[in-house]
Order: C-alpha cells, then sequence, then structure tokens
C-alpha cells in the first residue's frame, strides 16, 4: 500500500509509539491505521514539527484504546502549500479591538492589529488568498471555538485535554480547518 514510503511508515510508528506510554496501551491495528495515514500524506507526526498527531482515546462502546490520526494547524498549511494554487494564508488570534469591520453579506472582513484595545483574545480568523484571485476569511468567536470544543472534544467536556492546554492553537486549527474544508479545490492534497 505503502509502496517506497514503507521505511517512513515503520520510524513513524516505533518513534511515535515508543515515545508516548498513551500510545503504547492502543489497539494496534488503530495505531497501524493512523500511521498509514500520516505516511500516505507525508504528514510527519513528530510533536515537535506539528503537522500531524496520534491521538489516543478510550472508546467507551468497546472498552479499548484506539489511535485517531489528526492534522495539525502546520500540516494544513503544508498540504494547502503543496497544491501550489495558494498565494497567501493568514491565520491569527483576533484581539479586543482588532476586528474593525464585518459585511454579513459579502462575508468581508476587516482587522488591523494596530485598533489592539487590549490582550483579550475575542476570536480567531484564518484566511487564504488563491492564485486565482479568490479569497475567503473565515472568523470565530471564542464562544464559538468553545461550543465546538464541547462538542467534538471528549477531553474539553471531561476538563482535560489539549483544549484546555493551548485553547488558542486548537482553536487556530480549527478555523484553519473549517476554512479550507469549507472554501478549498476539493481534492485529496487538499481536503486529506
Amino acid at each position: 500500500v505503502l509502496g517506497n514510503k514503507k521505511d517512513q511508515f515503520v520510524t513513524t510508528l516505533i518513534s511515535a509509539v515508543a515515545n508516548n506510554e498513551n500510545l503504547q496501551v492502543c489497539e494496534p491495528m488503530s495505531l497501524m491505521y493512523t500511521a498509514m495515514k500520516a505516511t500516505a500524506l507525508g504528514l510527519p507526526i513528530d510533536p515537535n514539527l506539528g503537522y500531524a498527531a496520534m491521538i489516543p482515546f478510550k472508546d467507551g462502546k468497546k472498552g479499548k484504546t484506539l489511535c485517531q490520526f489528526q492534522i495539525q494547524r502546520d500540516g494544513w498549511v503544508e498540504l494547502l502549500m503543496r497544491t501550489g494554487q495558494v498565494k497567501f494564508v493568514a491565520n491569527e488570534v483576533v484581539h479586543e479591538g482588532e476586528l474593525v469591520k464585518h459585511n454579513k453579506f459579502t462575508g468581508e472582513y476587516v482587522f488591523d492589529e494596530d485598533a489592539k484595545k487590549s490582550d483579550k483574545v475575542i476570536g480567531y480568523m484564518a484566511y487564504i488568498k488563491w492564485n486565482n484571485g479568490f479569497e475567503k476569511t473565515v472568523y470565530w468567536t471564542v464562544e464559538e471555538c468553545k461550543a465546538h470544543a464541547l462538542r467534538y472534544s471528549q477531553t474539553y467536556k471531561k476538563g482535560y485535554g489539549v483544549w484546555k492546554e493551548n485553547f488558542d492553537a486548537m482553536s487556530l486549527k480549527t478555523v484553519l480547518k473549517h476554512l479550507i474544508k469549507k472554501y478549498a479545490p476539493k481534492s485529496v492534497e487538499v481536503l486529506y
């Protein structure tokens, strides 16, 4: 299945599992499937790189610990850049005062970092400009990101995990992923 990437697959899997006790208790087939996805997409799962992650979770129905593949923020940017169709990508925390204007009819947002009033985070934005001239911005408030985390993250509901430890990073990734999935060309290279 992996062809000439089989050595990369083995290295990825051994390295990830050897350095993470939580992954060591995962069902072997879920680990293999997760590492296979990472290898096929060419996204290293080294946590220091921030491209992709192997996330262990407890499956309540089966009573087993499984592993889930997740593309991280830099992994989404990497997949976008590989297309050769992207001119510019921005993904930023928005502070109080920086959101100057929003036109709900055109979807246009105006941000101004010089208008920042405080360090209070009010939301997260992602912006893509394609080589063909199409551009799109998505903005989510902190409340929208919290609602997303409550809906999709079992650990956030229980008061721990990466959403609790690094809310800004998870929110940035989520908004960027939403933008890509909704507005990017529908191809495997971009959408995974």
